[in-house]
Protein backbone atom coordinates (compact mmCIF):
# COMPACT_ATOMS: atom_id res chain seq x y z
CA UNK A 1 0.00 0.00 0.00
CA UNK A 2 1.50 3.47 -0.42
CA UNK A 3 1.98 5.74 2.35
CA UNK A 4 0.43 9.29 2.53
CA UNK A 5 1.29 11.99 4.52
CA UNK A 6 0.08 11.47 7.68
CA UNK A 7 0.27 7.39 7.72
CA UNK A 8 -2.25 6.29 6.01
CA UNK A 9 -2.45 4.81 2.92
CA UNK A 10 -4.38 3.03 0.75
CA UNK A 11 -7.71 3.44 -1.39
CA UNK A 12 -9.69 3.30 1.67
CA UNK A 13 -7.87 6.00 3.35
CA UNK A 14 -7.12 9.25 1.76
CA UNK A 15 -4.56 11.93 2.87
CA UNK A 16 -5.36 13.98 5.48
CA UNK A 17 -5.37 17.79 4.63
CA UNK A 18 -1.91 19.21 5.14
CA UNK A 19 -1.29 22.57 6.62
CA UNK A 20 0.00 25.49 4.44
CA UNK A 21 2.45 27.71 5.56
CA UNK A 22 2.10 31.01 4.63
CA UNK A 23 4.58 34.31 5.33
CA UNK A 24 3.76 36.65 6.95
CA UNK A 25 3.01 40.13 5.08
CA UNK A 26 5.73 42.29 5.95
CA UNK A 27 4.25 45.05 8.39
CA UNK A 28 4.82 48.55 9.65
CA UNK A 29 6.50 47.72 12.96
CA UNK A 30 10.22 48.01 13.24
CA UNK A 31 12.16 47.75 16.46
CA UNK A 32 14.71 50.31 17.74
CA UNK A 33 17.88 49.52 16.16
CA UNK A 34 19.44 51.45 19.61
CA UNK A 35 17.85 49.81 22.57
CA UNK A 36 15.98 47.06 20.65
CA UNK A 37 12.51 47.55 22.78
CA UNK A 38 10.15 50.31 21.68
CA UNK A 39 8.64 50.63 18.48
CA UNK A 40 11.25 52.52 15.94
CA UNK A 41 9.28 55.95 14.63
CA UNK A 42 12.68 57.82 13.04
CA UNK A 43 15.58 56.48 11.22
CA UNK A 44 18.90 57.81 9.86
CA UNK A 45 19.82 57.77 5.82
CA UNK A 46 22.76 56.25 4.86
CA UNK A 47 24.71 57.25 1.55
CA UNK A 48 22.84 54.55 -0.21
CA UNK A 49 19.45 56.01 0.60
CA UNK A 50 18.85 53.26 2.45
CA UNK A 51 17.86 52.95 6.47
CA UNK A 52 21.70 53.11 8.54
CA UNK A 53 19.34 53.22 11.89
CA UNK A 54 15.89 52.95 12.68
CA UNK A 55 15.57 54.29 16.04
CA UNK A 56 12.53 55.25 18.91
CA UNK A 57 11.59 58.60 19.74
CA UNK A 58 13.81 58.45 22.57
CA UNK A 59 17.00 56.85 21.17
CA UNK A 60 16.25 59.55 18.01
CA UNK A 61 16.80 62.40 20.11
CA UNK A 62 20.38 61.82 20.04
CA UNK A 63 20.56 62.10 16.12
CA UNK A 64 20.47 65.81 14.49
CA UNK A 65 19.51 64.23 10.86
CA UNK A 66 16.38 61.80 11.50
CA UNK A 67 14.03 61.64 9.46
CA UNK A 68 10.11 60.48 10.46
CA UNK A 69 9.60 56.83 8.88
CA UNK A 70 5.78 57.45 8.81
CA UNK A 71 4.82 56.55 4.56
CA UNK A 72 8.44 55.90 4.35
CA UNK A 73 9.25 52.88 2.11
CA UNK A 74 10.22 49.99 4.35
CA UNK A 75 13.76 49.97 2.56
CA UNK A 76 14.81 53.43 1.93
CA UNK A 77 13.72 57.04 2.52
CA UNK A 78 11.44 57.14 -0.28
CA UNK A 79 7.43 58.00 0.03
CA UNK A 80 5.78 54.28 -0.51
CA UNK A 81 3.23 54.05 -2.23
CA UNK A 82 2.68 49.96 -3.16
CA UNK A 83 1.19 47.21 -0.94
CA UNK A 84 -1.30 44.82 -1.09
CA UNK A 85 -4.28 44.97 -2.93
CA UNK A 86 -7.12 46.07 -0.91
CA UNK A 87 -5.33 48.33 1.30
CA UNK A 88 -5.12 51.96 2.01
CA UNK A 89 -2.36 54.61 0.87
CA UNK A 90 -1.97 54.62 4.94
CA UNK A 91 -0.88 51.21 4.86
CA UNK A 92 1.73 51.01 1.85
CA UNK A 93 5.09 49.59 2.34
CA UNK A 94 7.56 49.92 -0.23
CA UNK A 95 8.08 52.48 -3.15
CA UNK A 96 8.71 52.05 -6.91
CA UNK A 97 11.73 50.86 -6.43
CA UNK A 98 11.71 48.28 -3.24
CA UNK A 99 7.89 46.83 -4.35
CA UNK A 100 7.57 43.35 -3.79
CA UNK A 101 5.72 40.99 -6.78
CA UNK A 102 1.99 41.43 -6.18
CA UNK A 103 2.18 44.35 -4.82
CA UNK A 104 0.11 47.50 -6.55
CA UNK A 105 -0.03 50.94 -6.38
CA UNK A 106 -1.99 52.74 -3.61
CA UNK A 107 -2.04 55.95 -4.51
CA UNK A 108 -5.64 55.75 -6.04
CA UNK A 109 -5.67 58.76 -8.58
CA UNK A 110 -9.04 59.79 -9.74
CA UNK A 111 -9.99 61.73 -13.12
CA UNK A 112 -11.68 64.31 -13.05
CA UNK A 113 -15.14 64.71 -13.85
CA UNK A 114 -15.94 67.06 -16.52
CA UNK A 115 -18.84 69.37 -15.89
CA UNK A 116 -21.87 69.46 -17.89
CA UNK A 117 -21.12 72.33 -19.62
CA UNK A 118 -17.52 71.10 -21.16
CA UNK A 119 -19.40 68.08 -22.40
CA UNK A 120 -20.15 67.52 -25.70
CA UNK A 121 -23.53 65.94 -26.72
CA UNK A 122 -23.63 62.89 -27.09
CA UNK A 123 -25.68 60.29 -28.99
CA UNK A 124 -28.44 59.66 -25.91
CA UNK A 125 -28.23 62.90 -25.09
CA UNK A 126 -29.55 63.89 -29.13
CA UNK A 127 -31.93 61.20 -28.87
CA UNK A 128 -33.96 62.81 -26.08
CA UNK A 129 -33.85 65.96 -28.01
CA UNK A 130 -35.59 64.35 -31.25
CA UNK A 131 -37.82 62.52 -28.76
CA UNK A 132 -39.13 65.69 -26.89
CA UNK A 133 -38.83 67.35 -30.50
CA UNK A 134 -41.78 65.17 -32.02
CA UNK A 135 -43.82 65.73 -28.82
CA UNK A 136 -43.79 69.62 -30.05
CA UNK A 137 -44.46 68.57 -33.91
CA UNK A 138 -41.03 69.07 -34.73
CA UNK A 139 -38.83 67.02 -37.88
CA UNK A 140 -35.62 65.80 -37.78
CA UNK A 141 -34.35 68.15 -39.75
CA UNK A 142 -35.87 71.08 -37.00
CA UNK A 143 -33.36 69.24 -34.56
CA UNK A 144 -30.50 68.77 -36.89
CA UNK A 145 -30.70 72.38 -37.91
Amino acid sequence: AELYPGGEGGADHPPRPVAVVTVPAPTRQRLCGSCGILDAKKGVEASDGTWAYTLCKICSKQYSNCLDLSQRCLDCKRWASYGAPGDTRLESLHCRLHRRHGEVSLTGYVKRRQSPSARSMSASSFSSVVSSGDELGWTESDVSG
